[in-house]
């Protein structure tokens, strides 16, 4: 559930965010989400909320990038 609830907010969010912030984007989806709290049962021992939580932006900016957004487009 933490996860789709992540994808919904990069879903809505990135387009935004991406005109305006290309620099540091990773670090600003990544602080969004987690002062956001969804409710998660994941234990919050070795910071794994904020170790999975980077991981899935750093996945979705990469997914995201400029060759696709030009497909898009055409």
């Amino acid at each position: 559930m933490y996860f789709l609830q992540m994808e919904k907010f990069f879903r809505a969010a990135y387009p935004f965010l991406a005109k305006k912030n290309k620099y540091n984007l990773g670090k600003l989806m990544t602080n969004k989400i987690l002062d956001m709290c969804f409710e998660i049962n994941i234990p919050n021992c070795h910071s794994l909320t904020k170790s999975l939580t980077s991981r899935f932006v750093t996945f979705r900016l990469k997914n995201s990038g400029t060759a696709r957004e030009r497909k898009k487009k055409e």
